[in-house]
């Protein structure tokens, strides 16, 4: 045997063995959550359903239809993860990053208090456990379509997020002791459904709400600067000392709203339904 022959032979076989080493590294087995009899492996359909895994989750790939229905992840790193269609409903995400992943058609609604019965959202109140995401970020995050009825997103960063046609009912975007409400600046929140959640103190300039419902919302000192609202319905919403510089409320319904000290400089007033019922066609409503 020559030399040649001899030397693509050796390559041949590193080749062959790096591409085994290749395959054992792409196999290597998911994380996994949780501990004693009650633990999940990660991935897509993954049933994680009250696992209690604080502070070290973590998992970019695919996670789509996983149930992590009551799970406790505070502080998840799920950056970039592919969670469409996943059951959240009632988990803890305190602090949990979430950037750029895709929650698109996620369930982050409520779920019933143990012993509580099966009732749902909106008459499962008081007993409505919805998803506990403060403080987590989700810049950047697809959430199109996703329920996010009763959620805790209280000092949440949701800065460019894709929330189009999403169920925030009853959600709690407020600000709290000590700290700003949510971030929900740039937002894509088209065909949206906030109503009678809590926005007050929350940074919304530069929002799209159009074709959404926001009835009875509280925006009481919420920053809603050069938002666009057209065409929304804001039946009953309290945008009392609101910041709605530049906001364009053309064709918005303000049925019995309240402007009650709200900074409307340079906000627009086209076809729009003021609070006393009487539709302008350019001045502001007061």
């Amino acid at each position: 045997m020559g030399w040649r022959t001899a030397a693509s032979i050796t390559c041949a076989a590193l080749v062959a063995l790096g591409a085994l080493s290749g395959a054992s590294a792409s196999a290597a087995p998911a994380p996994a959550l949780g501990t004693g009899e009650r633990t999940c492996v990660l991935g897509p359909k993954a049933n994680c359903r009250d696992i209690v895994h604080r502070w070290t989750a973590a998992h970019h790939g695919n996670l789509s239809g996983a149930n992590f229905a009551r799970a406790e992840l505070h502080g998840a790193d799920f950056r970039g993860a592919r969670l469409d269609r996943a059951n959240l409903r009632g988990a803890v995400l305190r602090h949990a990053r979430l950037h750029d992943a895709s929650l698109r058609n996620a369930n982050l609604g409520p779920v019933v208090a143990r012993g509580q019965g099966l009732r749902s959202a909106p008459t499962c109140a008081p007993n409505c456990q919805g998803a506990d995401l403060y403080a987590v970020n989700l810049t950047g995050a697809d959430l199109a379509n996703a329920n996010l009825e009763y959620a805790n997103l209280s000092v949440a960063t949701l800065t460019d997020a894709n929330l189009e046609n999403a169920d925030l009912l009853y959600a709690s975007l407020a600000k709290v002791v000590a700290a700003t409400g949510a971030d929900f600046s740039g937002a894509e929140l088209g065909f949206a459904n906030l109503t009678y959640a809590n926005l007050s103190g929350a940074n919304l300039s530069g929002i799209d709400l159009t074709n959404g419902d926001a009835n009875f919302a509280n925006f009481t000192g919420a920053n809603l600067s050069n938002a666009t609202l057209i065409q929304t319905s804001l039946l009953g919403a309290n945008f009392a000392q609101a910041d709605l510089t530049g906001a364009i409320f053309d064709g918005a319904d303000l049925t019995g709203a309240s402007l009650y000290a709200a900074d409307l400089t340079g906000a627009s007033w086209q076809l729009t339904i003021c609070p006393n019922g009487v539709v302008t066609y350019g001045p502001p409503c007061v």
